[in-house]
């Protein structure tokens, strides 16, 4: 039953436009953005700030641990802000944000028991501020503490400036 159901999401989320690939219950999803993997940095000049926008709305429930691939991130991006948007998604449901290296890198336990706007700004850790990629990634969102609901939705912006083989700050200029 399980296999037919994965099966079945499988299908529903290639008419939608999303991949889907199983991990025991929970699943990963793209989202267009990164299913087009398209990259608008070139002949961007350093410090132009540009945003990377997703949406993501079920078509079948996900369940816990499910991972949402919003938006690639090019290698050499610093990350300025993350702004999530996350529709209400139910009793004890949080929402992680984060790479493929680290799933909470911008938000860790986001509350989600009603809709709910965040910035990266106002409520991350300092660890992750100007984040610089060295490799290509992607930002993602990871469900908690229950199913992603049908018809549920996040949202992210993402901006981020290229900073790779430029000076990334005023201060490098005279080091």
């Amino acid at each position: 039953m399980k296999r037919i159901l994965i099966c079945l999401m499988t299908i529903l989320a290639l008419m939608l436009g999303t991949a889907v690939s199983s991990n025991a219950a929970a699943v990963t999803v793209q989202t267009g953005a990164v299913i087009s993997d398209m990259s608008f940095t070139s002949g961007v000049p350093a410090g132009v700030v540009l945003c990377r926008s997703a949406t993501y709305t079920a078509a079948a429930a996900l369940d816990a641990n499910s991972v949402i691939e919003m938006v690639p991130i090019p290698k050499g991006a610093m990350v300025l802000d993350v702004v999530l948007h996350v529709s209400a998604l139910g009793v004890d449901r949080t929402v992680d944000v984060g790479d493929g290296d680290n799933v909470d890198r911008f938000f860790d336990g986001i509350v989600a028991t009603s809709a709910t706007n965040s910035s990266f700004l106002d409520d991350a850790a300092s660890t992750a501020l100007h984040y610089i990629y060295t490799a290509k990634d992607t930002i993602d969102a990871k469900i908690l503490g229950g199913t992603f609901p049908i018809a549920a939705v996040v949202s992210v912006d993402v901006y981020y400036k290229m900073v790779d083989g430029f000076i990334t700050d005023e201060s490098d200029a005279f080091d």
